[in-house]
């Protein structure tokens, strides 16, 4: 079916979309969406702009480690990123997203998973990270 018979048709998913396109209603809950959005975000950076690479920091489960990245990886979703070289090599994996090598890790050590809300606690010398 041609682009311009499909256009007239009243009962095509085409027109629906285009008449919520242009509902008031539908409209405010993708401006509130984006808004919610956009404050996580907001709080994600504020929260990561307290963490710096190579601070001590104390993940839930009691495990320790250095951060060693702190920013975005195009090649995950959206946010804001912690990658943590642990003390211990109890973490998954070893600095790598996707196939990028994002940060370095010592022989024989693995990183704990990147995280776009980082579950940070202060160190044991009172370091606050988050």
């Amino acid at each position: 079916m041609a682009d311009h018979v499909y256009d007239e048709r009243e009962d095509s998913v085409r027109n629906w979309k285009r008449k919520l396109a242009e509902d008031p209603e539908v409209q405010a809950k993708i401006a509130a969406r984006k808004a919610a959005a956009d404050a996580q975000r907001e709080k994600l950076e504020q929260a990561a702009s307290a963490v710096a690479v190579g601070d001590r920091c104390e993940i839930v489960g009691g495990n320790r480690g250095t951060v060693r990245f702190v920013g975005d990886i195009p090649e995950l979703k959206p946010g804001v990123w912690v990658g943590i070289e642990l003390d211990e090599p109890v973490g998954r994996h070893s600095g790598e997203a996707k196939g990028r090598q994002v940060f370095e890790c010592a022989p024989r050590l693995r990183a704990r998973r990147f995280r776009s809300r980082p579950d940070l606690r202060p160190n044991v010398t009172g370091v606050t990270v988050i």
